[in-house]
This record gives structure tokens, C-alpha cells and sequence, in this order.
């Protein structure tokens, strides 16, 4: 039988005998068991953490933030500890090509420099010369006027990294104007030579 029908007969006054007396017993049901649940013969169990010590809880809770911030940063250092050694073998490999590709040392570098330099500025100057009508060799540099001021060795990366290099910046001083000629260490041929501001 069907509660819902039951109890719409019931509530009209058209419910037979067996409707009401269905109605009845399910009724007297759900007052048992409003009043099991009223006098509270249903226990509940306590939360495990109502129970703990609020002392524990707090270890639990450091001693766990710790052990996982001790792995986090023992991962990051081993990250970088591979990353490091994998980039220091690429690059300890290309600057150990670099080196054995010199064929030119710092000594020789300012040499051809010097010279590369002469050469170019005078040449400059045979064109100025030319067109302003002036006789040749007139304010030529002579090689006592260019100053080697420094040098310094840069690295050049390629791949494929057999293929990498060194090249010399070799700064010089001519006539209050200072210029930096660039050298390629394998071979000694000016890569170019530039006015510096």
C-alpha cells in the first residue's frame, strides 16, 4: 500500500479501514523514533581530533611542514646541481675547442692589430687626402702614434660546439681617438675595426 495515498484518504475523512489503520502504525513509527533520537539512545562517536591534544596536533603539523620543506629544498638543490653539471660540460667543451682552435696569442694580437689599424686609417686618410687634392702621404699615422690601451678575450659560442672560438678586443688611442679592433684567435684576420665614442 502506498503511503502517500493513504495519508491524502486519511486527511479527507475517505480512507477505509485499512487505510487508517496503515496511516496509524506509521505514524506511531515515526514517534519512536523521534523519541529514540530525542533521548539520545543514539550515541555519536567523537572526532579523533576533538580527542587529540592540541599540543599533538601542532607537532604533527611542524614535524610535517618540515619533513616536506627539507624534500622540496633537497630536490630544488639536486635540480640544480644536474642542471649545473650538464651546462658546465657543454660549456667546459666548447671553450676546451675554443682554446685548442688559437693559433694567436694576446702579444700577437695587439701586433696585428696595430697594424691593421695603420693600415686602415691611413688609407682613410690617402681618400680624404685625394679629394680635398692634397699630395699624398700628407697627416699620415705613423705606427709610434697608435696605443694599444687593452684587450680583452671574448668568447664565442657555435654550434656545433667544436666550432666555438675566442676573440681579442684590442683597444688603441690615435690622436686623442680611440678605436677597438676585433681579432679572430684562430687565424689572426681582423674581424672588423670600429671608432669608439
Amino acid at each position: 500500500m502506498n503511503y502517500e495515498e493513504a495519508f491524502k484518504n486519511y486527511e479527507n475523512g475517505t480512507a477505509t479501514e485499512e487505510e487508517k489503520a496503515f496511516v496509524k502504525a506509521e505514524l506511531e513509527k515515526a514517534k519512536a523514533l523521534s523519541s529514540i533520537i530525542d533521548d539520545d539512545k543514539v550515541v555519536e562517536t567523537p572526532s579523533p581530533i576533538a580527542e587529540a591534544d592540541v599540543e599533538e596536533i601542532k607537532t604533527a603539523k611542524k614535524q610535517f611542514k618540515i619533513k616536506h620543506l627539507l624534500f622540496a629544498l633537497g630536490a630544488v638543490a639536486m635540480l640544480i646541481a644536474m642542471v649545473g653539471a650538464i651546462l658546465g660540460g657543454v660549456f667546459g667543451y666548447a671553450a676546451s675547442s675554443a682554446k685548442k682552435q688559437m693559433a694567436v696569442n694576446e702579444t700577437k694580437a695587439v701586433e696585428i692589430g696595430r697594424a691593421e689599424l695603420l693600415d686602415w686609417l691611413n688609407d682613410m686618410r690617402s681618400d680624404t687626402n685625394n679629394q680635398l687634392g692634397l699630395p699624398a702621404g700628407t697627416l699620415m699615422y705613423t705606427i709610434e702614434e697608435i696605443r694599444s690601451e687593452g684587450v680583452d678575450v671574448d668568447f664565442n659560442y657555435e654550434l656545433p660546439l667544436d666550432e666555438s672560438y675566442y676573440v681579442y678586443k684590442v683597444e688603441f688611442e690615435a690622436r686623442d681617438t680611440d678605436y677597438k679592433v676585433v681579432i679572430d684567435s684562430r687565424d689572426g684576420k681582423v674581424i672588423h675595426i670600429r671608432i669608439e665614442d
